[in-house]
């Protein structure tokens, strides 16, 4: 067990300036790093091969909860039991909220999978700060196929691991102690189960039950000098030692039996301790929030605290001593959380297949004035874990980001069940997580100047320049990047004595076309480029903490023969999907034919284009070529500007896509006219166009495409210092895609047997409601909808309501009518 005197020098200091005042209560600020939360809600948590992940992040402050200001980079993997990480993929995340999918076409990627999701910046906190979620891929099964296991009763062959946590961190004999209990098996997962505590004459003095999740709490008197043991009735072989109790000491314990306070004990037994001057604090988030000075008459004395003073959420009680030394702690959570919800309105609550179904989302009244961005699902209640919804963004922010370790279906904590409330269920995590556990602990010893895993958003793309004859580096040459992915992005930097040059936080869309040009007046065009290999960020993941975050995923039987009979209709309707059918196959040889080389544009359509015919190759030079064939663009300005003076600072000009910045005259390449495919012309009343080519390009640009074959010596003689290079960036990003019926489809044969009818990742309210739509499939089955969000404040939006989709909709219409 920890002790619970280290770790608290600079809590000390700040008690001791905090205790100069004469108020009880305060409200201090403590300089803490920036620490994020990170959550990422995905469309459901069972999956089969061929379906897709769908993914929306929120990047919160640890505090706040408000989103971040700034763009980070977003480390999504996959990874399996024994530790492999399976797929990867990196996501833009722009001010607090990021998106994308992953497609799982990999066979590999069955089983128990951990969803981990992290950032650069999350890695100084150790990746117990990094968000994990556990979800189940399978691949498609009949009935005869289906693991039998994977219905077997929870607590079969299963060995249980047993802990105890005595309220206030310590065991004192002769007084009346609340013992926590925390009993789950060597795969972490909870097994409920009673016990006994027998002294060494065998006989019981304590029974405990575990409540929920494996966790449970009752009283215990130990006597002095006397021996425990623990036995599980479940588990007869099973005996645990209990340990010896404290001779004397203080303690805290709480006494939950008030609607508004909290009755906070003070708990002795020796009167060594009494009239004592001690100091009973509270921290929330890392920062105390109110203290008050206490001096204990009895061995059991009582501080009544209104339950509107704790922060929402958990909150750190200390006991400390007259010389300011902690000598008690406990984790108090106050469930009085701000909440947005998300009031659904459906237009019915049964719908047929292939019918429209329209539902509004109105937020609290309170909460009209604030913007809220919020994700939305639409799914199969099956494909959700059969153990509940295991994590939300309210259970994230105030539970899994704060307590290190396993937290089994932190989602459920929030909910009151027959047998036990969300109060009594949070008391008992409180209970059996310890101070050692809170993350905020752990976040006051590091610091920030020591951090050193920078913010990342985007890409660095380096590399140097070097001398293309003698191979030296070449400094202070002008380096210029070109992307083009789906717009055209350009950027100069200048070589370091070294040769060196670095372009930072570059957007790069999946696979982008990069080009990068170096120049140097006093090298010529006689320079090399290489880029060094894009770094990637790849955080190590411990095997150990799959068995940790790893949630028991139940597929229910109905879901897999429903994905099973999907399958099926699928093939049915097309049989060569998954088959390859080839007819006679002559085999002969032909002279391969030259593929026609098409270069990068940056922009959707010229101005002019001018496409060379036989007549114009009898041009003398290109500059008469271009003159004739646009003198409204270029008109008088010719001789003066593009022929006469310098391209940079009047005309930019692209040959084959790449930035033509030879330093003598003439400024156009030297390339006859029977070299050239076309040439276009951006003018300068086209504001997008100029906008796309930057400062340097204000004046127009002339892009110039060479045919294939002898240009290719001629890009190679003018175009030195040049590479081209596919860098895959960010992963592909593709939309979630519906189906509409109307009256042409709706009969169609093709099968619809989607999982997730909707998803949409970004709804954003302001001042109102949002409305929604889409389609249901063929498939009979009861469907939630599920919301979840954030307010710009940093409040917790959530809603969710179910409905169903059967064939009898229509019919059950019409009888209620």
């Amino acid at each position: 067990m920890r002790n619970p005197l280290t770790g608290w020098f600079l809590f000390l200091f700040l008690a001791q300036n905090l205790l100069a005042q004469n108020r009880p209560d305060f409200d201090t600020k403590i300089t803490h790093p920036g620490f994020q939360k990170l959550y990422v809600q995905t469309d459901r948590e069972i999956y089969f091969l061929g379906d897709t992940i769908w993914l929306s992040a929120y990047l919160l402050n640890g505090k706040t909860h408000a989103p971040v200001s700034n763009d980070q980079n977003l480390y999504v993997d996959l990874i399996d039991s024994s530790g492999a990480i399976l797929k990867s993929g990196i996501f833009p995340v722009y001010k607090g909220f990021g998106e994308g999918n992953i497609p799982i076409v990999d066979s590999l990627l069955t089983g128990n999978i951990i969803f981990r999701a992290y950032t650069n910046y999350l890695r100084n906190f150790g990746d117990d700060c990094f968000f994990y979620k556990s979800l189940a891929i399978e691949r498609t099964k009949n009935s005869f196929e289906i693991d039998s296991r994977t219905f077997t009763t929870a607590n079969e062959g299963v060995e249980p691991v047993v802990r105890f946590f005595p309220e206030g961190g310590m065991l004192l004999e002769h007084t009346p102690n609340v013992i926590g209990v925390k009993i789950t098996g060597k795969n972490g997962e909870s097994i409920h189960t009673n016990g006994v505590v027998l002294n060494k004459d065998n006989k019981t003095v304590a029974h405990f039950v575990t409540n929920y999740k494996g966790l449970g709490r009752f009283d215990f008197y130990p006597n002095s000098g006397e021996e425990y043991t623990v036995v599980l009735n479940a588990f007869p072989k099973v005996k645990v030692q209990f340990w010896e109790a404290e001779k004397e000491g203080i303690k805290l314990q709480l006494y939950n039996n008030s609607e508004d306070l909290l009755h906070v004990g003070i708990l002795s037994n020796s009167k060594n301790y009494y009239r004592q001057k001690y100091t009973l604090a509270c921290m929330n988030r890392g920062e105390v929030i109110f203290y008050k000075k206490v001096r204990p008459t009895q061995n059991d004395f009582s501080v009544k605290i209104e339950k509107n003073k704790f922060g929402a959420g958990i909150n750190r009680l200390l006991l400390l001593n007259e010389d300011l030394n902690p000598v008690s702690e406990r984790l108090y959570f106050n469930n009085n959380i701000e909440t947005n919800t998300i009031n659904i309105e459906l237009s019915d609550s049964v719908f047929s297949n292939r019918s429209l179904a329209d539902f509004h989302l109105v937020p609290d009244k309170k909460f009209l004035a604030d913007s809220a961005r919020l994700s939305i699902a639409v799914v199969d209640e099956n494909s959700l874990n059969a153990f509940g919804e295991s994590q939300t963004l309210l259970s994230q922010l105030y539970l899994d980001a704060e307590l290190i370790g396993r937290i089994e279906s932190p989602a459920n904590y929030f909910n009151d069940d027959a047998e036990i409330s969300a109060e009594q269920k949070l008391d008992l995590l409180m209970l059996t997580h310890g101070w050692s556990n809170y993350i905020w602990n752990k976040i006051a010893d590091l610091d920030e100047e020591e951090f050193v895993y920078p913010v990342t958003a985007g890409f660095t793309i380096g590399g140097y320049v070097t001398n293309l004859w003698n191979k030296k580096r070449v400094a202070e040459s002008e380096v210029i990047l070109m992307v083009q992915n789906d717009s055209l992005f350009s950027s100069w930097e200048t070589s370091d004595a070294e040769g060196r040059f670095v372009f930072q936080h570059i957007n790069l869309a999946d696979s982008a076309a990069v080009t990068l040009q170096a120049r140097k007046s006093s090298e010529s065009e006689n320079t090399r480029v290489t880029i060094e290999p894009l770094k990637t960020i790849s955080a190590a993941f411990n095997p150990n903490k799959f068995k940790q975050y790893s949630e028991r995923n139940k597929i229910p039987l109905e879901l897999y023969r429903q994905n099973y009979y999907a399958s099926l209709a699928e093939k049915a309707f097309e049989p060569e999907k998954d088959v390859i059918l080839i007819d006679e196959v002559k085999v002969s040889a032909n002279a391969p034919e030259q593929e026609e080389v098409k270069f990068s544009q940056i922009y959707s359509e010229p101005d002019i284009m001018i496409k060379p015919t036989d007549a114009d190759f009898m041009a003398n030079t290109l500059k008469d070529f271009l003159f004739e064939k646009a003198p409204a663009f270029f008109g008088n300005n010719m001789p003066m500007s593009l022929l006469g003076g310098s391209a940079r600072n009047n005309y930019i000009v692209y040959l084959d896509g790449i930035l033509w910045t030879n330093p003598h005259n003439p400024p156009l390449p030297p390339i006859s006219v029977s070299s050239i495919d076309r040439v276009d012309i951006i003018d300068t009343h086209n504001p997008t166009g100029v906008a796309l080519l930057g400062s340097r390009g204000s004046a127009g640009g002339v892009f110039i495409y060479t045919k294939r074959g002898a240009p290719d010596e001629v890009r190679e003689k003018y175009l030195k210092g040049v590479i081209k290079q596919k860098i895959k960036g960010f992963s592909k990003y593709r939309e979630f895609y519906s189906p509409t019926y109307n009256a042409e489809n709706i009969n169609s044969e093709r099968p619809d047997h989607r999982t997730t009818l909707y998803w949409n990742p970004s709804v954003k309210i302001n001042n109102g409601e949002a409305n929604i739509s889409f389609f249901t499939s063929d498939d009979n089955a009861r469907y939630k909808v599920l919301v979840e969000g954030i307010t710009s404040a940093g409040t917790v939006c959530f809603g969710e309501i179910s409905f169903e989709v059967t064939p009898d909709a229509d019919m059950s219409e019409s009888l209620r009518d």
